[in-house]
């Protein structure tokens, strides 16, 4: 409950930050080459905001499925083989879905982006 609640917080500060960055206008790019370099500077860090956004929005989303389970009865429980998830493993992650070695196996066979 915890970890959703700063979650929620976090994403709520982001989410006024956005507003006023989108709110400031971006530099004016008529042909000045200090006002592109403005221009991708801004660029990069609306788009590094919405990429932290978004990890923050997954990570809340892993955690009201923890608390889903924590309802249903079914917190602990690997969701590959249904044994439960190390004490360790979910006492350093709370929402974690996986135990260790059907983690492992995971992402053995994810493919590599490259």
């Amino acid at each position: 409950m915890d970890e959703r609640k700063r979650l929620q917080e976090e994403l709520s500060e982001m989410e006024e930050h956005q507003v006023k960055t989108e709110e400031k206008p971006i530099a004016d790019a008529a042909g000045y080459e200090d006002d592109l370099v403005d221009v991708a500077t801004e660029t990069f860090e609306r788009e590094k905001e919405l990429a932290l956004e978004s990890s923050v929005q997954g990570m809340l989303k892993m955690v009201e499925e923890a608390l889903q389970k924590v309802r249903a009865g079914t917190y602990g429980i690997c969701e590959g083989c249904a044994k439960p998830i190390g004490g360790k493993r979910l006492r350093a992650i709370p929402y974690a879905r996986l135990c260790i070695k059907c983690k492992e196996r995971e992402e053995r066979h994810r493919p590599v982006a490259r």
